[in-house]
């Protein structure tokens, strides 16, 4: 809920992630929860980028 809540409080989202299966799976929710927040709470968030932080 504490995600929801900073998503419905926020313009902007920019994912920070590494580069293995299990986090872009976690993309994957993530990406889906932001498209629900718009939908329902706040149209006005944008995700704005990925980032790959760490590479193996």
């Amino acid at each position: 809920m504490l995600t929801v809540n900073a998503l419905t409080a926020a313009t902007h989202a920019l994912l920070v992630t590494e580069s293995r299966v299990s986090s872009v799976e976690g993309l994957s929710e993530i990406v889906t929860t932001i498209a629900e927040v718009q939908e329902n709470l706040n149209e006005d968030i944008e995700l704005v980028g990925v980032v790959i932080n760490k590479e193996r």
